[in-house]
C-alpha cells in the first residue's frame, strides 16, 4: 500500500473518530457526573476534525484549477447542508407536529450560522486555502522562494483578511473560521512539507504533547466562553491530534475497531447531521444500565448505533443519484 493510501486510509479512522466523539459529547452534555469526560471530549474532537479536513483538502486539491476545485467541494458540501437545512425541519413537522418557522430556520443558516455550523465553516476554510494557494503562489513568482518562508506569510495574510471581514460585518461564520484556521492551516502544512509531516510522528514530539495537553486540560472548562477558553481549545487540539495522529498511522490498532471508524469515516457528514435526530428517537433508551461507569458504557454503544445507524442510511441514499448529491454531496457511489 502506497503512502497516499496509507494517509487516506488513517484519516477515514480518525474522522470517524471525531464522528463517534461529537455523538458520545452530545449524549454526556449538561451530565454533572460526566463533566471531566465532557471537557475532555470537547477539547479535541472539532480541531482533530478540521485538521483531518485541511490535510484531505491539500491531499485532494493537488493542481487543480481553483474554481473548479471549489465548485466540486461545494457539491460536497454546500449542497447536502442546505438541503438538510430544509428537510430537517420538514421532516420533524410531520413526525411531531407544528408549524416551521422559516424565518428562525433562514437566519439560523445565513445570520448566526447556528445550523449545523460545521460545514459551512468547514466550506469557509477550504476557501480560505485557496486563498492562501494564491497568495503562496504570487509571492513564489514574485520573491522566487519555496517553502515555509513562502506559506507562512500567506496564511498569516490569509487570516488577516478574514479577520478583517469579521471586524467589518461581525458575521459568525468568519469568527468560527478565524477560530479553526489554526488547526486547519498547520494541517495543510502537514500535508505540503514532508519534514513537518516528519515532526509530528517522532517519538519525543509525542511525549512534548502528551505532558503539554495533561498539564493544560485542567485548566480547560468548555462551558466557560471566552477567548482564552477558544485559544486553550485550540492547542489542546493540535496536542491531541498529534498523539492520535502517531497512534493511527505508526502503531497497530485492533482491525475490527480501524474498520469501523473508517466506516463511520465515509459519511461522517450524515453523522454530524442526523444523530441529534438519532439521539431524540433513542431518549428512552439512555437509561439502560445503572451506576456511572456501567451508564457511560452504554452511551459508548448508543454512540456507536447511532454513528453506525446514520451511515446505513448513507449507504441507502447513495443508491438514487439526485438524493445522492442532495443529500449526500457525491456525484458517484463510492
Amino acid at each position: 500500500m502506497t503512502d497516499r493510501h496509507e494517509r487516506i486510509r488513517y484519516l477515514d479512522e480518525l474522522k470517524g473518530l471525531a464522528a463517534f466523539l461529537v455523538v458520545l459529547g452530545h449524549l454526556v452534555t449538561a451530565k454533572q457526573e460526566y463533566k471531566g469526560i465532557y471537557n475532555f471530549i470537547y477539547s479535541f474532537h472539532m480541531p482533530l476534525f478540521m485538521f483531518v479536513c485541511g490535510v484531505t483538502a491539500a491531499l485532494s486539491f493537488g493542481n487543480k484549477g481553483k474554481w473548479n476545485y471549489l465548485g466540486k467541494r461545494f457539491l460536497n458540501i454546500m449542497v447536502p447542508y442546505l438541503s438538510w437545512c430544509f428537510l430537517i425541519p420538514v421532516i420533524s413537522a410531520l413526525l411531531q407536529g407544528g408549524v416551521i418557522d422559516w424565518r428562525e430556520e433562514f437566519e439560523s443558516v445565513f445570520v448566526t450560522n447556528t445550523a449545523y455550523w460545521f460545514l459551512p465553516t468547514l466550506y469557509g476554510l477550504i476557501v480560505s486555502y485557496m486563498l492562501y494557494v494564491g497568495i503562496k503562489e504570487f509571492v513564489r513568482k514574485k520573491a522566487g522562494k519555496e517553502g515555509l518562508s513562502v506559506q507562512l506569510p500567506a496564511w498569516c495574510a490569509t487570516a488577516a483578511l478574514f479577520l478583517i471581514l469579521y471586524l467589518l460585518t461581525r458575521y459568525q461564520l468568519f469568527r468560527d473560521m478565524i477560530g479553526y484556521m489554526i488547526p486547519f492551516s498547520l494541517a495543510v502544512l502537514y500535508a505540503e512539507n514532508s519534514w513537518v509531516k516528519g515532526l509530528f510522528h517522532k517519538k519525543h514530539i509525542i511525549l512534548l504533547c502528551a505532558l503539554c495537553y495533561v498539564a493544560l486540560l485542567p485548566q480547560f472548562d468548555f462551558d466557560h466562553a471566552s477567548v482564552g477558553t477558544s485559544l486553550r481549545r485550540m492547542f489542546l487540539g493540535m496536542y491531541m491530534t498529534v498523539m492520535l495522529l502517531y497512534l493511527f498511522a505508526d502503531c497497530k490498532l485492533p482491525g475490527v475497531l480501524r474498520k469501523t471508524l473508517a466506516f463511520w469515516g465515509k459519511y461522517t457528514l450524515l453523522i454530524y447531521i442526523l444523530h441529534a435526530v438519532m439521539m431524540r428517537w433513542s431518549s428512552p433508551l439512555e437509561h439502560m444500565l445503572t451506576g456511572r461507569v456501567m451508564t457511560f458504557v452504554w452511551y459508548c454503544l448508543l454512540s456507536g448505533i447511532i454513528c453506525s445507524l446514520c451511515c446505513i442510511v448513507g449507504m441507502g441514499l447513495s443508491h438514487v443519484p439526485v438524493v445522492r448529491i442532495l443529500c449526500l454531496g457525491k456525484g458517484n457511489r463510492r
